[in-house]
């Protein structure tokens, strides 16, 4: 999950457009095959909105984007495919405001069915019916490409045994949505969301993610 500083103009960057991303993107991963095994997932644009300011209320717009995702998914299965390695390409993770707008069934079909949603909100039972909701507009399966807890300004301050409720709550509702295909928890450490201590152990959460993601 990387992205060209010049997308979002990161560290002094000149600005880069849309063919220009996709070009770069595509030689990067002709040219590093030994980066890439089978089994990968590579996100080449996460977060891609903010780079390509898209106004969501600008039918022109939303269309113009939905072109570059689909084209940008299309030249990097491609390369994947030159290199023969089977890395999955269409992780473009987005806000979930951005996701009820661009991703129609169309589109979402034209990037295999999956929506990425980078996604903090209140309440787990939020959290649950934003899934199911995004699903059954888009037509898709539904990745949580980021969720944590606690955001201060949505969530406000939480002890660690409110960090383990909020998230154990979440976890049982998610786990019963077929909808939902995959979760990625943010931060592991040095943020308010982190699972580890600053002395480098455990916060009670993390047992629960680890029994989640195991299985029990």
């Amino acid at each position: 999950r990387g992205n060209w500083s010049g997308w979002e103009e990161w560290f002094g960057y000149e600005v880069i457009d849309e063919a220009t991303h996709t070009e770069k993107t595509k030689q990067f991963i002709l040219h590093n095959s030994g980066l890439f095994e089978d089994g990968d997932i590579f996100s080449s644009c996460p977060e891609c909105e903010n780079g390509a300011n898209v106004e969501l209320g600008n039918v022109y717009s939303i269309t113009e984007y939905r072109k570059f995702l689909i084209n940008e998914y299309r030249t990097t299965k491609a390369a994947f495919v030159t290199i023969d390695k089977k890395v999955a390409s269409n992780y473009f993770s987005m806000n979930a405001d951005v996701a009820r707008t661009i991703m129609d069934p169309q589109t979402t079909r034209e990037l295999d069915g999956l929506v990425v949603i980078d996604h903090y909100v209140k309440t787990p039972q939020q959290l649950a019916q934003d899934v199911v909701d995004i699903a059954q507009y888009s037509g898709g399966k539904v990745v949580l490409g980021e969720i944590g807890v606690p955001i201060p300004d949505i969530h406000g301050t939480m002890t660690e045994d409110e960090q383990l409720k909020w998230l154990t709550d979440a976890l049982i509702l998610l786990a019963s949505i077929n909808e939902l295909e995959g979760m990625n928890y943010w931060v592991n450490t040095g943020g308010s969301t982190a699972l580890w201590r600053t002395d480098g152990s455990a916060k009670p959460a993390l047992n629960i993610l680890t029994n989640f993601y195991g299985g029990k």
